[in-house]
């Protein structure tokens, strides 16, 4: 299986990123911060990439998971929020349709 896992510098989004490399081949998506606890892991490679205006997505996954998210605490302004949430989930979907993946968590 090919996945695409986005906010994989995150708590959940590592962990699955973690996980699912064991077995299958995963592309990690992280905004800012490169995960280093995740370097180095065989089967899994990270893409750096805003959602909200997505360049780097590579093109052949069968499966999205979404994980990504700005919460309050961590971002000042609703219009970020805003942009990064919901129009990162747009574009995420549109691409999702766009490549042909058969599934989006």
């Amino acid at each position: 299986m090919k996945i695409l896992i986005t906010g994989v510098s995150g708590f959940v989004g590592g962990r699955l990123a973690q996980s699912l490399a064991r077995d299958h081949e995963v592309s990690g998506v992280y905004r800012n911060t490169r995960p280093k606890h995740l370097e180095g892991l065989a089967n899994l490679t990270l893409v750096q990439d805003d959602l909200s205006q997505p360049r780097n997505l590579p093109k052949d996954y069968e499966y999205v998971v979404h994980t990504a998210a700005d919460t309050p605490p961590t971002v000042q302004h609703k219009a970020q929020l805003w942009r990064t949430n919901m129009e990162g989930m747009r574009q995420l979907l549109q691409w999702t349709k766009k490549v042909g993946a058969n599934y989006f968590l």
